[in-house]
């Protein structure tokens, strides 16, 4: 079964002796209860690629790790059923925890907060009970 699934940002990475060639990689982590055993699968990404098929046909529980990692590292994982932000509200713009993403107050122009952006996160934090628990996917 699996029991955990991540990305990473490989790129500044030195030390790649006996690893494959990779700008980013995506990490499943599988269990066997039955065997006592445990693999970590290790599926190397190019950057100008970022893309591998989902595994929530498999493994159901899939969902939500995928989805974490793309809203975190941009990671596609093509054939997802509802491939959405998870971590970060809807309106966040890019990927925060890719090694080009700016991290530090110096590298953003001063906050502005404007009547129509504060309009647009109102709007993005109204709790919708239909958005939660996957239904877009029941009702295909």
């Amino acid at each position: 079964m699996l029991f955990d699934l991540h990305g990473m940002d490989e790129r500044l990475r030195t030390h790649r002796e006996g690893l494959p060639a990779a700008d980013f990689s995506v990490f499943y982590h599988l269990i066997s209860i039955d065997r006592n055993r445990d693999i970590m699968l290790k599926v190397a990404l190019a950057e100008n690629d970022l893309h591998v098929p989902t595994f929530t046909k498999l493994f159901p529980n899939a969902n939500w790790y995928e989805r974490e990692t793309w809203d975190l590292f941009g990671i596609t994982f093509d054939g997802h059923p509802n491939l959405r932000r998870i971590m970060m509200p809807q309106t966040w713009k890019g990927h925060p925890l890719r090694k080009d993403y700016p991290a530090r107050a110096t590298e953003f122009s001063p906050f502005e907060l404007t009547k129509a952006k504060q309009d647009l996160e109102m709007e993005a934090l109204t709790f919708k009970p239909e958005e939660w628990g996957d239904e877009a996917r029941h009702r295909k």
